[in-house]
């Protein structure tokens, strides 16, 4: 620490970084002859930039070194000013997004093993998941610009420069938006991956293990790729489309559009499978399936729920036990098994509209039922009443002519609707099945209202379809003769069960 020298009465002492100068005045020092001159002069003397020097801290020192002058005193006079240096520019992540990247980190690095305490009811454990999603222009953080800094000075006068603050390190790529205030939002729906060096958000999910407490259940706004299974109880949603690369076990699946399982599904009775288009597996054991549109299949349908908005594509595969429901066409290479297991498909089935119309129905007769009771309320009253009836019967009777046109444009109505439903399942379904090997004993083939019981072996290749009067055949694809199934199976009618029957029995078709 340099210093100075001033008559042996003061000493003058500057720091490493010159940022302050100390004056030291020793024991017994000449105080008679020492002031602030003094002590400015040896300051000057040393080299001490006036601007820097404090003249009350000089008075204060030499205040106390007349108090005690048997004693050393020491004091800082002067100061400098400290150089500020520039900050680099840099991306702070908004608290609740990091909190989530936090946990998504830890929920990676943890095995894929139940946790203690999973199987209490507990779902935490499930729902925790590994991967941050962000919807589009959601905020993710903001980018703090670099600054220039500010130069310091020290108790000589000599400046110190700052150092400029550097660019950000971080690459921003197209998925994601900064404005001019420097706040980062998401180009569009997706995984946000914020390390480091990078942020973007991507619209694919890409699992490179499988689904399990390694990643928790999976809900994402786009397409979902998993490279190895999904285990029991876990959920993958997305709103693309879904790839699993390994068997899928008593899970729930549902995509806005396909499904592919390189594998399939050993449902256990509690697997789900819902897909807005088209599913392709090579089998399917134990689970309930909806499918949009078209279900392809390799190997075996076994004992499951399946309703098929369109065509089923299965030559190779057998349908055993379940039931299995189709809009469109079918084909298969057995339905059924010699052990005789009750084996159910559904031919020309459109679940939803099948739904909405029964719902409809049941409307329509509570309305038909209402619209009947005013009437007959009506008719009594007015009969009772004579030609002119009392104030009070007069306001009812007004009161249940309007409740019977109010019914009756209700009832108007929902016919248009239950008609335009029908006459939308009449152009879409496509009552048929072929099947290429057989068809065992005791198989239940539905054909609209129709229950087609087979007592004995059918070999293939064989379609059953409709006629053009909707009664049920068995085509033998070899010959290319068509013969009434009643002729081959059991065959029953149950009008009531049919929901396009009982819309026509109200409602007739236009074609009719």
């Amino acid at each position: 620490m340099p210093e100075q020298d001033a008559s042996n009465k003061i000493r003058v002492l500057q720091a490493g970084d010159r940022l302050t100068a100390s004056v030291r005045i020793a024991a017994g020092a000449d105080l008679d002859s020492l002031d602030r001159a003094g002590v400015l002069a040896a300051l000057v003397e040393a080299g001490v930039c006036p601007q820097a020097i404090d003249n009350a801290a000089i008075d204060a020192l030499l205040l106390g070194a007349r108090q005690a002058p048997d004693k050393d005193h020491e004091s800082v006079v002067a100061k400098g000013k400290p150089v500020e240096h520039g900050s680099d520019a840099r991306v702070v992540i908004d608290p609740e997004i990091q909190e989530k990247l936090d946990e998504a980190k830890r929920k990676q690095e943890a095995p894929p093993e139940p946790p203690s305490g999973a199987d209490d009811g507990n779902a935490d454990h499930y729902n925790r998941s590994a991967f941050v999603v962000v919807l589009a222009a959601q905020r993710i953080g903001r980018l703090m610009p670099k600054t220039d800094g500010t130069d310091g000075v020290d108790v000589t006068g000599r400046v110190i420069a700052a150092k400029e603050g550097k660019k950000a390190r971080v690459k921003l790529d197209r998925s994601v938006r900064i404005n001019e205030q420097g706040v980062i939002s998401a180009s569009h729906s997706g995984h946000l991956v914020a390390g480091p060096v990078e942020i973007r958000v991507e619209r694919e999910l890409n699992i490179s293990g499988g689904v399990d407490f390694s990643t928790g259940n999976i809900d994402f706004p786009g397409n979902v790729s998993v490279s190895k299974g999904v285990k029991d109880r876990f959920s993958v949603r997305c709103k693309g489309s879904l790839t699993v690369g390994e068997l899928v076990e008593a899970a729930t699946l549902d995509a806005r559009f396909d499904i592919t399982l390189a594998r399939g599904m050993a449902g256990r009775e509690k697997g789900v499978i819902r897909t807005g288009r088209d599913l392709h597996a090579k089998y399917i054991d134990a689970a309930l399936v909806f499918v949009g549109r078209n279900f392809t299949a390799e190997r075996e349908i076994n004992d499951a729920t399946v309703r098929v908005g369109g065509k089923l594509t299965a030559p190779g595969a057998v349908i055993i036990g379940g039931e299995v429901g189709l809009g469109g066409s079918g084909e298969c290479a057995q339905i059924g098994a010699e052990s005789e297991i009750t084996t159910t498909v559904r031919l020309g089935v459109l679940e939803e509209l099948e739904r909405l119309a029964g719902a409809g129905l049941d409307r329509y007769q509570a309305l038909v039922e209402k619209r009947d009771a005013s009437k007959t309320r009506f008719e009594t009253l007015k009969k009772a009443g004579g030609a002119k009836p009392s104030g009070s019967l007069a306001e009812e009777l007004t009161e249940l002519q309007f409740a019977v046109q109010t019914c009756d444009q209700a009832i108007s109505r929902l016919m248009q609707g239950l008609g335009e439903t029908a006459d939308t399942m009449e152009r879409f379904i496509e009552p048929s099945i072929t099947v290429h090997r057989i068809i065992h004993r005791g198989t239940v083939i539905l054909v609209g209202p129709y229950r087609c019981l087979f007592k004995s072996a059918v070999k293939g290749p064989v379609t059953v379809r409709t006629d053009d009067k909707g009664v049920p055949v068995l085509e033998d694809l070899t010959s290319g003769s068509a013969t009434p199934l009643d002729k081959i199976a059991s065959v029953t009618k149950e009008d009531d069960r049919w929901v396009l029957h009982r819309i026509r029995t109200i409602i007739p078709s236009k074609a009719a």
